[in-house]
């Protein structure tokens, strides 16, 4: 039957609502679907900087980032990690400049991302024909 006159104990921990018929335990808004592992790699023509850009979040979806991996084989080039929500940047991550072929990793991150909302690696100096390699990790969440 469920219960007929909740106290406040039984809120502490939320998820607890009214469903129409009872108060019961509701189900979580948004569950998760998939997980989120997307690589990049790319050859650079050419010196200079380079934009490496992911798939913006389809509509539908919510996508938690939880880590940005990157790696420029055979330059040591600064890297910086960008949140697009498809006008302006926001930096997420950068730090000084690792050795050539070294990964470097964002450490946990916990960014909410929206349908349209994209990941941007910047990997600044490069020379030409670096192998420079990007990666996204997180979940999905469907919102349908």
């Amino acid at each position: 039957m469920g219960i007929t006159n909740p106290t406040e104990e039984y809120f502490k921990d939320g998820g607890w609502g009214w469903d129409g018929t009872r108060w019961r335990k509701l189900a979580l808004v948004w569950g998760y679907t998939d997980r989120l592992a997307v690589r990049v790699d790319h050859t650079k023509v050419g010196a200079g900087d380079y934009a490496m850009d992911f798939a913006a979040v389809p509509a539908g979806e919510i996508w938690v980032l939880n880590t940005v991996v990157s790696r420029n084989s055979a330059t040591a080039s600064q890297q910086e990690y960008l949140l697009s929500d498809t006008v302006t940047f926001y930096p997420i991550f950068a730090y000084g400049t690792p050795a050539p072929n070294v990964f470097r990793m964002s450490g946990y991150l916990q960014f909410v991302m929206r349908a349209g909302d994209g990941v941007r690696i910047w990997f600044r100096a490069c020379t030409n024909a670096d192998v420079l390699t990007g990666e996204i990790w997180g979940y999905k969440m469907s919102v349908a």
